[in-house]
């Protein structure tokens, strides 16, 4: 009788996401553990298969990122936090397990219907609109980030209070790049900040993402284009380039701005 094939990393990958596509059903440091080991388990399997090598910067980034989220994930079970908030961390991490194990199985997708077929498509505007972002004056990228940043919950009113005008809806990544650059072309300066926006400073956060890597630039775009707000995703880069270290991935995230000169072609 022959001997069963041995499972591979990439069956290893899909026993994981059979895990994460159920999280709630199982205890919750299983869990815990098996998406801790996974991270590391993508980075091999794209190693083990020859596509770590072809990936651009910013889909290393992104599997970088995806590291992070799983030591993320190892310890929360450990945490005084309701199993129920982690559910957009194990949302964004399920996704980006089949992203990256489709691309180590390209013969094989449907084995992977976690992933998104629109992924690589988000990754080619990215870098369109990063390019777009970072030719911009520091005022308007703060302006830019202000516009499509998520605003302020409305406030909770007494009983017959005049209710706030409601704010205008968010305009998409791209349109708001689009006019920033014409009213920029035309010298104009950048608008009012709008009603209900973040109180964080939109020009500190423009800073922070100008400082990461080029790939995790592109990668953190990418998340913004996607709904992400800008202080928070760009709060979780620099949190999972320094957790990195922890397993031997050493990433200098605060790096000087990226000069004019440099780009990112092929991410």
């Amino acid at each position: 009788m022959p001997e069963p094939a041995q499972p591979t990393l990439v069956d290893e990958l899909r026993s994981s996401l059979d895990v994460l596509s159920q999280w709630t059903t199982y205890p919750w440091p299983d869990v815990a553990t098996i998406a801790g080991h996974t991270g590391t388990a993508v980075r091999d399997a794209l190693t083990a298969c020859g596509v770590w090598d072809r990936l651009p910067e910013c889909e290393r980034a992104a599997a970088h990122w995806c590291l992070a989220d799983s030591l993320r994930l190892r310890h929360a079970w450990t945490q005084a936090v309701e199993r129920a908030g982690y559910e957009p961390l194990v949302a964004r991490f399920r996704a980006d397990v089949a992203h990256f194990a489709a691309k180590c199985d390209p013969h094989g997708a449907a084995r992977w219907p976690e992933a998104d077929p629109e992924r690589v498509h988000q990754g080619e505007i990215a870098v369109y609109l990063w390019g777009a972002f970072r030719r911009l004056r520091a005022e308007w990228r703060a302006s830019v980030l202000d516009q499509v940043a998520p605003v302020e919950p409305p406030p909770v009113l007494l009983t017959g209070a005049p209710r706030p005008a409601a704010p205008l809806a968010r305009p998409t990544l791209a349109a708001a790049l689009a006019l920033a650059g014409a009213k920029a072309e035309r010298d104009q300066d950048p608008p009012p900040r709008r009603s209900g926006s973040r109180t964080y400073d939109t020009a500190v956060v423009a800073d922070r993402i100008g400082r990461l890597p080029t790939g995790w630039q592109v990668e953190t775009v990418r998340r913004i284009a996607a709904g992400a707000d800008p202080l928070i995703v760009s709060s979780e880069a620099a949190q999972a380039i320094n957790m990195l270290r922890s397993v031997g991935v050493r990433i200098g995230w605060n790096a000087a701005p990226e000069d004019e000169g440099s780009g990112a072609s092929g991410c």
